[in-house]
C-alpha cells in the first residue's frame, strides 16, 4: 500500500469513524514502517493531537507511545513549529510523558526529557495564562512522582509555575514534603528566600500548614522506597526536624482546622510505626544480648585455662610464642567487647522509647552494639585459631591454612548477614543529610 493510500485510507475511516478502539489497537501501529509513515505526514500528526479529546484518539496517541520515546521525538524534530490552537493537547503529551518517565528505560527517559525541553522552549512564547493552563498540570504530577528533572525544567522555562496549587490548596512545597521527595524539596531550596518563606506560610484547604503536612506519614509506597524496615521512623524523623527548622516559631504550635498541633499529628500519626519498631528493636537487642553473654562467658574461661597448661612456676607454657601474644590480646578483646555489646542492649532495653528517641539515641546504641558484636564474634575466632595453631599447627603448615579458612567462615556469615543493615544505619545517622 502507498503512503498516499494510506492517508486516504485514515482520513475515510476518521471521516466515517466505524473503527472501534480495539481494533485500532491491534492496526499495523506497532510496525517501523508505520512509524516512517508517520514521520512524513504533518497534518496526520496534527489530526492526532486534535483527536486526542475522544476515546479513539486516546486509543492511537497511547499506541504511537508505546512503540518508541523515539517516536515522538523526532516527530517533534520535524515538526517543532507546530501551532497551539488546541492547548490541551501539549498538555495532554506532557503528562502522559511525566507518568511514563519513571518506569522506561534511561534511553527513553532522556527521550521523554528532551520532549519536555523542547515543549517547554515553544511555550515561552505564550501569554502567561495560557502557558499556566497548560503546564500546571504537567508540573504538579511532576512534583507528586518526583521527576526532579521535568519540575526543574519547567521552573527554569516559567519561572511562574513554582506559585502553582492543586486543588487543596497545596503548593509544590506542599506537595514536596508530603509525597517524602527531597530532590523536589532542595529545588525549592534554590529559590530566593522570599518565595520559599511565602510558600512556608501557606494553609490549605484543612488549614494545614507544611509542618502539619509532614507530620503526616506518606503513602506506603513512599516510606519503603529507599528505607529499611528499621529506618523508617528515623528517616520521619529526619524529615519532621527539616522542615521544623526552616519554618517560624509560632507555626510549630499553630493548630489546624481539627485544633491539632503538627507535633500531636506527627505523634498520632506515627504510633504504630514507633510501636513496631519498638519491637523489632527488643527483639533484636534479645538476640544480641544471648550472642554476646556466650561469647563473654567462652572468652573468660579461655583466659583462666590457657592453651597448653602452666609451668612449675605458674606462667603459661606458650608464653614466649608469638601465637600466644595474639591469643591473649584476641581473647581480652573478645571479652570486652562483648562485655560493651551486652551493656549497649541493656540501654535498649531500658530505653523510654520516646518519639525523638529514634532519631539518633536508639541508633546510636544500636550501632555500638553491632559493632562492638562483630569485634568480639572476630577477635573470639582469631583467638580460637591462635590456640589451634599452638597446639597443633606449629610444625604443619597446611593445618594453619585450614584453621584459618574455617575460623574466617563465621566472621564472614556474620559480615553478609549484618553488615548491610549496620552501614545502612551509619549513613543514615552519621552521614551526610539527604536534604544536602
Amino acid at each position: 500500500m502507498s503512503s498516499s493510500g494510506d492517508l486516504r485510507n485514515w482520513e475515510r475511516w476518521y471521516e466515517k469513524s466505524v473503527v472501534s478502539s480495539s481494533d485500532l489497537v491491534n492496526w499495523e501501529i506497532y510496525s517501523w514502517r508505520f512509524q516512517s509513515w508517520l514521520y512524513g505526514y504533518r497534518q496526520v500528526l496534527l489530526l492526532i493531537m486534535y483527536m486526542y479529546q475522544t476515546d479513539v484518539g486516546r486509543s492511537l496517541f497511547s499506541c504511537v507511545e508505546l512503540m518508541r520515546a523515539q517516536v515522538p521525538l523526532n516527530l517533534w524534530y520535524a515538526y517543532g513549529d507546530l501551532s497551539y490552537e488546541e492547548e490541551v493537547s501539549l498538555s495532554r503529551v506532557a503528562c502522559d510523558i511525566l507518568e511514563g518517565a519513571r518506569n522506561i528505560r534511561k534511553a527513553m527517559h532522556h527521550q521523554a526529557l528532551e520532549i519536555v525541553k523542547l515543549a517547554c522552549s515553544e511555550i515561552k512564547c505564550l501569554d502567561n495564562a495560557k502557558a499556566s493552563s497548560i503546564l500546571i498540570g504537567p508540573f504538579l504530577s511532576g512534583v507528586q512522582n518526583g521527576i526532579h528533572e521535568i519540575v526543574k525544567e519547567i521552573l527554569e522555562s516559567f519561572p511562574q509555575a513554582i506559585t502553582f496549587a492543586d486543588d487543596e490548596s497545596h503548593s509544590i512545597f506542599h506537595l514536596a514534603v508530603m509525597y517524602r521527595h527531597e530532590k523536589i524539596y532542595k529545588i525549592v531550596h534554590q529559590q530566593s528566600g522570599h518565595f520559599k518563606m511565602s510558600l512556608s506560610l501557606l494553609l490549605d484547604n484543612a488549614r494545614n500548614n507544611i509542618l502539619h503536612l509532614v507530620a503526616y506519614k506518606p503513602h506506603q509506597d513512599r516510606l519503603d522506597i529507599s528505607t529499611r524496615s528499621f529506618l523508617k521512623m528515623q528517616r520521619e524523623l529526619q524529615w519532621y526536624k527539616e522542615v521544623e527548622r526552616f519554618v517560624l516559631p509560632q507555626e510549630r504550635k499553630s493548630k489546624n482546622a481539627d485544633g491539632k498541633t503538627p507535633l500531636t499529628i506527627f505523634n498520632e500519626e506515627h504510633h504504630e510505626l514507633a510501636a513496631n519498631e519498638t519491637q523489632w528493636m527488643i527483639g533484636m537487642a534479645t538476640s544480641c544480648t544471648v550472642a554476646a553473654s556466650l561469647i563473654a562467658t567462652v572468652a573468660f574461661a579461655a583466659a583462666i585455662t590457657v592453651p597448653g597448661g602452666n609451668n612449675s612456676k605458674g606462667f603459661p607454657m606458650f608464653s614466649e610464642e608469638n601465637a600466644y601474644v595474639v591469643f591473649a590480646i584476641s581473647d581480652a578483646l573478645a571479652l570486652l567487647a562483648s562485655i560493651t555489646t551486652v551493656l549497649s542492649f541493656l540501654s535498649i532495653f531500658t530505653s523510654r522509647y520516646a518519639v525523638h528517641d529514634f532519631l539518633y539515641a536508639l541508633p546510636n546504641r544500636l550501632i555500638i552494639g553491632l559493632i562492638s558484636l562483630f569485634l568480639s564474634v572476630t577477635s573470639l575466632m582469631t583467638a580460637f585459631s591462635s590456640t589451634m595453631f599452638l597446639v597443633h599447627a606449629q610444625k604443619n603448615v597446611l593445618i594453619l591454612v585450614l584453621i584459618i579458612a574455617f575460623a574466617s567462615a563465621p566472621v564472614t556469615l556474620f559480615a553478609c548477614l549484618q553488615l548491610p543493615p549496620l552501614l545502612s544505619m551509619i549513613k543514615s545517622t552519621y552521614g551526610p543529610s539527604i536534604f544536602d
